[in-house]
């Protein structure tokens, strides 16, 4: 559940988006004198609000290949299927077995999830893969301004695999920071950064170990 300190914080990287609209950035305003007291009650208008925002912001189809990175936790959590769930205790003992292969990156194409969705559009928060090309696990944890320590399990996407999957891309707005409770978001934070719809099996193109 979401802090006091927290919807705080979210109120404010709305208001300091003037990409947005002055509507929008007002009705977060409206929301500041429930965080005290009921900052569950915030967290929800403020999701409310990115809804009715999030359909009028201008997408485009993308021109790059993109990244996702993402750590072995959140992968087990929401990606590896259910048998590999089953299978570990916890994240951590997934981690372990994975830092023991010679090649992780096969590992973990072999543990993804059935399912047809790798990450729904309100997390999927990509970047140029280009740019990480031969950097370190430490190099691109400065990239991505990541507050957690590698290995990151990172998700490829060219362009050829983008269009298979029917995937726009747009520039993230502060609203964009909700979902997630970003609170070190600030514009441009991480270089040409873009947000998208959500990211289906048909637009990954490989799987990248990052250690």
């Amino acid at each position: 559940m979401a802090t006091t300190y927290e919807v705080l914080k979210l109120i404010r990287i709305v208001e300091a988006d003037t990409v947005l609209p002055l509507v929008v950035r007002a009705t977060a305003t409206r929301l500041r004198p429930l965080a005290a007291a009921r900052p569950h009650l915030v967290l929800a208008g403020l999701e409310r609000l990115r809804a009715e925002v999030v359909p009028d912001l201008a997408v485009r189809p993308p021109t790059l290949d993109y990244a996702r990175c993402v750590t072995v936790q959140t992968f087990f959590v929401h990606n590896a299927s259910s048998l590999v769930r089953a299978s570990f205790a916890t994240a951590a003992d997934y981690r372990a077995y994975l830092l023991g292969l010679g090649d992780p990156a096969t590992q973990l194409a072999l543990d993804l999830s059935p399912s047809g969705l790798v990450t729904p559009g309100r997390y999927s928060w990509l970047l140029p893969y280009q740019p990480t090309v031969g950097l370190t696990a430490g190099q691109l944890k400065v990239l991505l301004n990541n507050t957690q320590d590698p290995p990151y399990v990172m998700f490829v996407f060219t362009t050829a695999s983008l269009a298979r999957g029917g995937v726009q891309i747009r520039d993230p707005r502060g609203i964009d920071a909700v979902p997630s409770v970003l609170l070190q978001w600030v514009p441009g934070n991480v270089p040409d950064e873009v947000i998208d719809g959500d990211l289906n099996r048909a637009a990954l193109e490989r799987i990248e170990w990052r250690a």
